[in-house]
């Protein structure tokens, strides 16, 4: 699966603008007529770095509840893709 988007940084301003999709099975065949879905799972994480074990860099007066979207659900073509 080969999935690109013309923005290096997805933001909520990326989410009306054109991306790329491509889909093939193991053997190289295109996996065309199928339906693809692409899921955006964001989560809070603990930021730590080595050899600063003793720092807090998460800062604690701030909140993140997990999200999760659909971002693409769409039939791929014939070619197994979907601009």
């Amino acid at each position: 699966m080969d999935i690109r988007f013309d923005d290096k940084v997805l933001t909520t301003n990326s989410l009306h603008k054109p991306g790329f999709l491509k889909s093939s099975w193991l053997h190289g065949t295109a996996a065309s007529n199928l339906k693809a879905t692409v899921n955006l799972k964001l989560c809070p994480i603990q930021y730590t770095f080595k050899g600063h074990d003793k720092y807090q860099f998460t800062d604690p007066t701030k909140t993140f509840n997990p999200i999760e979207n659909i971002i693409l659900m769409h039939l791929l073509t014939q070619m197994a893709r979907r601009q």
